[in-house]
């Protein structure tokens, strides 16, 4: 509105001017379309909150599809069409809204309290067992609510409402409920954005820090969409903590939805021969000219989804065909030889990322850098893999087997499943600190900056630079105790510097103000250096 255009920055102003000037020509009436299908206007706080319950209407869908598919059964699910299952899923939806106002909740939890019993993720994510959860929700179920008096300690008398079960008796704690616990980390997660927003300080660094929060919302939408069931998609929003009674460490975060991510991608290539490519089919499939702020945000996030995705896919195609004779051979190499010859792929590739960067190729000279890199990558793999086949596991021999070469081979297997495992937590762990830098830098951008940050990770897409991939099979090892190290360096400068400063005011203070000014820098740090003795 008119009355909004004060509120906005210069980068807002501009892209607006674009937007209507475009509109114009092409004779879009966006204005009547807001009025006939918006009941109301969202400020721009609202726009945050709109997005982050949306991204929760995802995650609820997750339960309703596993309710639907309970009802119907996965053969009958599979049959439908897509509009056909966005008609039940809707009014799964309506029927969802009009038991919460009734105050029925519980009722439509028990609509998919079997579906989530029988799936072993979401059960691993609660951290109780298929009975533990049944029991919960029948427990919840019997309880009521009833209005009583209680009286206080200066003897007012209120009315209070209070839990009871069957027989009356009033019953203290929540019951778990996943569709209560969602509702609360929503709230939760509202309260803290719009804290955050309240103090960002002036309105410009409340537009920058409000684009960020949205391109977030975005992202965590776009991953839900990628998302099968609701346990993977409880563990890539990092609802699973919230959700279960067992707090999850973020490595145990990554183990976890990187195995569902191996079995959902091995489901779905034994029902379809259809692989997900890593290169989009042509280069215009993604638009980027464009100097519309927010368009530029939307086309960021896809660009970065489809990164990280086809990142995922290709480790998994490299761990997928490895040659046994050449892990035979790596296998019997020492620790020290295998980062030796990873080293020589570090370099290498640092050589070649530096030259493919600084031009754009041709259709044959793509052909031919994407064949260099991936062979570099593939023996990366093979060197990784050994390496943590090398190390201490919890996979045990199956002694049902009697068969002593199968048991072997089932053990071998198995072994081999836990360290794909290892390595795809390992780049979604990469891949996950590269958005969060994405988005603390975003909000400090300009439009110009933006655009160029958009360029970059479409090249990275259509010419497949694998750099989160490259990072983790090419780093070196101990790269994160050396970093640790070069932290505490640097904080151990910061104190001495910190140090150097109160010795130099407390001898100042000894010696007197005009003395201390004759002294020449060489005798002030002598002194410095003396009273620093006594310290050490």
């Amino acid at each position: 509105s008119i009355r909004s255009l004060h509120d906005m920055t210069m980068l807002e102003l501009a892209s607006l001017k674009i937007t209507l000037h475009h509109n114009v020509k092409a004779g879009i009436v966006g204005s009547v379309a807001v009025v006939c299908f918006t009941p109301l206007l969202l400020d721009k706080d609202e726009q945050v909150a709109q997005e982050l319950e949306d991204k929760y209407d995802k995650l609820k869908d997750k339960l309703y599809t596993a309710a639907l598919m309970k009802q119907l059964g996965e053969k009958e699910w599979a049959m439908l069409s897509e509009k056909e299952r966005q008609k039940k899923l809707l009014e799964m939806r309506r029927q969802a809204m009009k038991l919460k106002k009734e105050g029925k909740e519980d009722e439509m939890e028990r609509l998919f309290a079997d579906a989530l019993a029988n799936d072993k993720g979401i059960i691993e994510i609660l951290g109780m067992s298929k009975e533990q959860y049944l029991k919960s929700l029948e427990e919840k179920r019997k309880r009521r609510k009833e209005t009583r008096k209680k009286v206080l300690e200066d003897g007012t008398e209120v009315d209070v409402e209070v839990e009871v079960d069957e027989e009356g008796n009033e019953v203290e704690g929540k019951v778990f409920s996943i569709l209560d616990t969602l509702d609360k980390n929503f709230d939760s997660e509202k309260d803290a954005l719009m804290k955050q927003l309240q103090n960002s300080g002036d309105q410009f660094s409340a537009a920058r820090e409000r684009q960020a929060m949205l391109v977030k919302l975005r992202l965590d939408k776009k991953k839900l969409d990628q998302q099968g069931t609701f346990d993977q998609a409880a563990l890539i929003l990092g609802q699973a903590n919230t959700l279960g009674k067992r707090q999850l460490s973020e490595k145990e975060r990554q183990i976890a939805l990187a195995r569902a991510r191996i079995a959902a991608r091995k489901s779905k290539l034994q029902k379809s021969s259809s692989k997900t490519g890593l290169l989009l089919d042509n280069e215009n499939d993604i638009d980027i000219d464009t100097d519309d702020a927010g368009e530029l945000q939307d086309i960021l996030v896809e660009l970065v989804h489809k990164k990280h995705e086809g990142e995922r896919e290709v480790l998994q195609q490299l761990l997928d065909n490895l040659d046994p004779d050449q892990m035979q051979a790596v296998a019997n190499m020492s620790r020290k030889e295998r980062q030796a010859e990873i080293g020589l792929l570090r370099e290498d590739r640092r050589k070649w990322r530096e030259e493919v960067a600084d031009r754009v190729p041709n259709a044959d000279e793509l052909s031919i850098q994407q064949a260099i890199q991936l062979e570099w990558l593939r023996q990366a793999a093979f060197l990784n893999l050994a390496n943590v086949l090398s190390e201490a596991s919890d996979v045990e021999y199956d002694m049902t087997i009697e068969n002593e070469e199968e048991r072997k081979e089932d053990f071998e297997r198995r072994r081999k499943e836990e360290a794909t495992v290892k390595m795809l937590a390992l780049l979604q762990e990469k891949q996950d600190d590269e958005a969060a830098m994405l988005l603390g830098n975003i909000k400090h951008k300009g439009l110009s900056e933006v655009q160029g940050m958009c360029l970059k990770h479409k090249r990275a897409v259509t010419e497949g630079w694998l750099d989160n991939m490259a990072a983790v099979l090419l780093a070196k090892q101990g790269a994160a105790n050396e970093a640790e190290q070069e932290l505490v360096k640097e904080l151990e400068k910061k104190y001495d510097n910190i140090k150097d400063k109160l010795i130099l005011q407390m001898l100042e203070q000894q010696i007197g103000a005009e003395e201390w000014a004759r002294l020449s820098k060489k005798e002030k740090s002598t002194d410095c250096d003396s009273a620093l003795i006594p310290l050490l």
